[in-house]
This record gives C-alpha cells, sequence and structure tokens, in this order.
C-alpha cells in the first residue's frame, strides 16, 4: 500500500511540475519588469529571482539595464543568478563585467556561477522555489561539475575568467594586498571555474596559483591542473607534493597527478599505493593506475587489495582492476553506490561508460534489487550523455521505488536535450 502511495505521490508530483512549467512559461514578464524600479529593495529581488524562473531571452536587456543602475549588492547578485538561470548566452556581456568590475566581492562570486551555468545544465530542485540570500553557487551542487568537452564555451566567457586571475595577480605582485585585490573566496572560484571549464590556454595560469600564499588556492589550483590534464604542469605537481608538509596539499598533487595519469608517473602511483600512512594517497595511486591502464602492474593492485582495509581504497583498486579488463570486480564497485562515498562510485562508472567507451557494461545493474544501485547507475548515465540509453532508462521512469523514478525522469530529461 505504501509503495502504491509512493507512486501516486510521485506522477503527482511530475504532473504538477509539467502544469507549473506551463503556466510559467505562458505568464507575462510585464510585471517583473516593471517592479525592477521600484524603489523597495525587497520588491526589486523578488522581481530579479522571478524573472530567472521565467527564463524568457526578453528579459535579458531589461536585466542588464538594471543591473548597471542598481546600487544594491544584493538585487545585483539576484539579477545575476537569473541571468545564470535564464542560460542565454546574450547574457554573457553583463556578467563578463560583473566579473572584472564590481566591487561586492558576492557579486563577483554570483558572476563566476551564473557564467558557469551557462555550460553546464543544473536543475533546480523545485521550479516554484524562490532562492533568496547569500550566493548560490554551483560548487555546491557536486564537486565533479565540469563542462562536457560537446559543450562550447564562449570565449568571451574563457577569457574573462582567466583575465581576472590575471589582473589579481598583476596588481598582487604591485599592491602585495590580497585580500583587498581580490578576496579568497573569488580567487579560489575563478581556479576552480577554469578547471570546470579545462581550456589548455589557462594552464601557465593555474600553474602559477601554485605559488600562492593561500593554502585552499594551491590545493584547489592542483586540482584544476588535473581536470585540465596539463602534462607540463606535473613537474610542478611533483614538487609541491616533495616539498609540501600540508597533508591536504600533497593529497591535491597526487590527486592533480592521477587525473593526468602520464605513464611516467607510474612508479610514482605504485609508490602511493604502497604507503601505509594515508588511504587517500593509495586511493589516488590506485586511481592513477587505473587510468594508466597498465597490465604489468595488475598484480601490485591485486597485492593491496588483499590487505586493504578501507573501503574508499578498495573502491579505487576495483576501477583499477576493471580498467585493466577484469570485468569481474565491476560488481563490487557498483556495490559501492549504497555507501555513504557513493559520489566516488559515480566517477569511477562515469570513466567506465564515457572514456573507456564500456557503458554497455553498465546497463545490467539497471535491473539491480537494490534502488540506490538503480538510482546511482541512471545518475551516471545522464552525466555520461548518451543517448542511446535513452529506452533503457524510459522503463525505470515507472520504478516502484520514487527515488529510482525521479532519477529516471530527470536522466530522460538530459538525454533528451542530446536527440541526434
Amino acid at each position: 500500500m505504501k509503495t502504491r502511495t509512493g507512486m501516486h505521490l510521485l506522477v503527482f508530483l511530475l504532473f504538477l511540475s509539467a502544469s507549473s512549467l506551463g503556466l510559467w512559461a505562458q505568464q507575462s514578464t510585464d510585471p517583473a519588469l516593471g517592479n525592477l524600479k521600484d524603489p523597495n529593495k525587497k520588491i526589486r529581488k523578488e522581481a530579479a529571482a522571478d524573472l530567472g524562473v521565467l527564463g524568457k531571452q526578453e528579459a535579458i536587456d531589461v536585466l542588464d539595464e538594471a543591473f548597471r543602475a542598481e546600487s544594491d549588492p544584493d538585487v545585483r547578485g539576484e539579477i545575476l543568478l537569473s541571468l545564470g538561470k535564464i542560460r542565454d548566452r546574450a547574457g554573457l556581456k553583463t556578467l563578463t563585467r560583473a566579473l572584472v568590475s564590481d566591487v561586492s566581492k558576492d557579486v563577483r562570486l554570483q558572476a563566476i556561477d551564473s557564467i558557469l551555468r551557462l555550460y553546464i545544465p543544473i536543475e533546480e530542485p523545485g521550479i516554484l522555489r524562490r532562492f533568496l540570500g547569500g550566493v548560490k553557487s554551483i560548487f555546491a551542487e557536486n564537486e565533479q561539475l565540469v563542462v562536457e568537452p560537446y559543450v562550447g564555451v564562449d570565449k568571451e566567457a574563457k577569457e574573462s575568467l582567466s583575465k581576472a586571475l590575471l589582473d589579481r595577480d598583476s596588481q598582487v605582485r604591485d599592491m602585495d594586498q590580497a585580500l583587498s585585490v581580490s578576496n579568497r573566496e573569488t580567487h579560489v572560484a575563478l581556479v576552480k571555474s577554469l578547471g570546470m571549464i579545462r581550456d589548455e590556454k589557462d594552464e601557465p595560469i593555474l600553474l602559477r596559483q601554485l605559488d600562492d600564499r593561500d593554502k585552499e588556492v594551491v590545493r584547489q589550483s592542483a586540482i584544476s591542473l588535473g581536470l585540465v590534464k596539463f602534462n607540463a604542469g606535473r613537474q610542478g605537481l611533483r614538487q609541491l607534493f616533495s616539498s609540501s608538509k600540508e597533508k591536504d596539499l600533497k593529497r591535491a598533487a597526487a590527486e592533480g597527478l592521477a587525473m593526468i595519469h602520464d605513464p611516467a608517473e607510474k612508479d610514482f602511483f605504485l609508490e602511493l599505493l604502497r604507503n601505509d600512512f594515508d588511504d587517500k594517497l593509495r586511493e589516488f595511486g590506485a586511481e592513477g593506475l587505473a587510468r594508466i591502464a597498465d597490465p604489468p602492474v595488475e598484480q601490485a593492485v591485486r597485492d593491496r587489495l588483499t590487505s586493504e582495509t578501507k573501503s574508499n581504497v578498495k573502491t579505487a583498486l576495483y576501477f583499477a582492476l576493471v580498467s585493466l579488463g577484469k570485468t569481474d570486480y565491476l560488481p563490487p564497485l557498483v556495490e559501492a553506490l549504497t555507501a555513504h562515498f557513493t559520489n566516488q562510485a559515480e566517477v569511477y562508472l562515469f570513466e567506465i561508460g564515457k572514456h573507456q567507451k564500456r557503458v554497455d557494461l553498465l546497463y545490467p545493474f539497471l535491473n539491480s534489487n537494490e534502488p540506490k544501485i538503480r538510482a546511482g547507475i541512471l545518475r551516471v548515465l545522464g552525466n555520461i550523455g548518451n543517448f542511446e540509453a535513452f529506452e533503457k532508462v524510459k522503463p525505470l521512469a515507472a520504478d516502484k521505488n520514487s527515488d529510482v523514478a525521479r532519477e529516471a525522469v530527470q536522466t530522460m530529461r538530459t538525454l533528451e536535450r542530446l536527440r541526434p
């Protein structure tokens, strides 16, 4: 009875969302556009938020005009958020202007976030929900978010993000006042954004950030260098690993190197795998070996697996063995989707399906008896973005588990956008 009630609720919610979308699509932007000039700050902010929910291109020029006239940073931030939600590149001129010239660090942060929203599709948790207060950051959604290779990032967006870092570096050298020139949160967000966009032209800029005096900037720069796969940055990451006494920085350097996965680092990854004192270093060692996929390392991976007690390292070792062609280790890797560190397993399964082009290995797990596994595989298939998975996903929209059904509907929406 409870299951049937849950399905009825899901169908009702999906119907409500569809109906709400239709109502919002038909709603005029005129009231909100007029309220952008209201003397009351709260009304202006709500008007800007409403225009983001409506998502109509006709609002972009008026939002741009309102942004230039707006004195309150909270309202300016809401305007930028709405431009990100509208997801039309016509709003890019406002976003880039805000990034390089706004006096408020929260507004600059929102500009970075909204620029990324143009290229990374983020589903809002509720079509009727209004977001009020604080920076609405894309970074809080999922640490693994990146711009997919098939998405073209506008030159203006890439140049504005990298220029903001270059300008900041120049000003810091001249003034030696890092916090007043570019506050820490903005600096970290810029470094993260370059990793998400993964433009090879930004590699030297990221490498320069390894010399920053802020530990979090250095840590994130190391990871972003890995995301960009900047092979020439290996030396800087190795130097960071060997010279730093900070555990977090050593881990970040190892993680960056594992993502670059140059075969020349095979001995380094094997050394990490033998580290008995830090499970995260063993995890990144296994990741690096998985991505190199050099058959002679198989025995070392198996040997470590027999003695390993940490779940995160075991999951990385399963990934390495599957990457080496030992598909009998795929079930325990998939089983990790039920654990508290499920994101780790999703990343590995994404790589197997997307980069190793073995997505067919994932489809059988859509029939798993475990709802968390079915839901996790659905998320992975949505992230892989292969429309051929659509028909395999479709039956799960009627899954008896409401969480699985929701994931199936979301994945279908994602894949539908990629229909040939």
